[in-house]
């Protein structure tokens, strides 16, 4: 489930936030079945802030949460702080990076996450 808000008096900003179950499936079986601990499901909610900051640039800030510890005795719970920056001054290409800082002890200490966007046009303006 995504919601989003425009805040056009606020420079055409944007606040955001999604939630989602990822559902696991095993697809293969270990020999002996005592090996196969049980498979647990995992919340992931992330919620954030993207600010125009130029007319090509964007600033973006997000928290991001992912757990399993609700289900089947899970032990993933990673929090993230994501400060990144967007590009898209190019027709059609949006490039973007950001740097998710882990904020709890499940959490890798740094990553670096890139975004490539290239936009299809299927209808032609004032059609």
């Amino acid at each position: 489930m995504v919601l989003a808000k425009d805040m056009p008096y606020l420079g055409d900003s944007q606040i955001y936030t999604n939630v989602g179950l990822g559902y696991v499936s095993r697809n293969k079986s270990h020999a002996i079945a005592a090996s196969d601990l049980p498979a647990a499901h995992t919340i992931n909610w992330n919620t954030g802030v993207v600010v125009p900051v130029a007319n090509t640039w964007r600033v973006t800030a997000e928290l991001n949460w992912a757990t399993n510890e609700w289900n089947n005795s899970g032990t993933a719970n990673v929090l993230y702080a994501t400060p990144g920056i967007v590009w898209n001054g190019a027709r059609s290409w949006e490039l973007g990076v950001g740097v998710p800082v882990g904020l709890s002890t499940d959490a890798d200490d740094y990553r670096v996450m890139a975004l490539v966007t290239y936009q299809l046009e299927t209808m032609k303006k004032g059609s």
